[in-house]
């Protein structure tokens, strides 16, 4: 692993497009779908597209994604895996409201939900592919 949850959340206090915010007990970042909190025993890190009636804190292999490529790139990589797990969660909606009730305008709903998610997936992956090509350059 390259970064510890501090440098998480240094990167995230210097990250220009996040959400900075102070709360009762400490601080915390918004960016792509992810809260990252600082309290006086801890740092954590929230998942805020992946439970519908509460956040809960990313697992074990969500906070790799930041633990080894940093607080931007990680919230990218996050919400492309959100993206498509929400995005297989709907193409089984489709598949069984195909197969049970056929109501149309349900399944043009789910469909217009399934657009909407591929239009983010593809603009997360540009963002990612941003990110990649401009360490290379720095690399040089």
């Amino acid at each position: 692993m390259k970064y510890t949850k501090e440098d998480l959340f240094d990167q995230a206090m210097l990250d220009p497009r996040a959400i900075k915010m102070t709360m009762p007990n400490g601080y915390g970042v918004i960016n792509n779908g992810v809260k990252i909190q600082k309290f006086p025993s801890k740092i954590e890190l929230i998942n805020l597209a992946r439970s519908s009636n509460y956040y809960v804190e990313c697992s074990e292999d969500e906070y790799k994604f930041f633990l080894k490529y940093g607080w931007k790139e990680g919230a990218i990589r996050l919400c492309i895996s959100n993206t498509k797990r929400k995005l297989g969660m709907i193409e089984d909606k489709i598949k069984n409201e195909v197969s049970t009730r056929k109501n149309n305008k349900h399944i043009e709903s789910l469909k217009a939900k399934r657009t909407g998610l591929l239009n983010k997936y593809a603009i997360r992956k540009v963002e990612l592919n941003k990110i990649k090509s401009n360490g290379k350059k720095e690399c040089v």
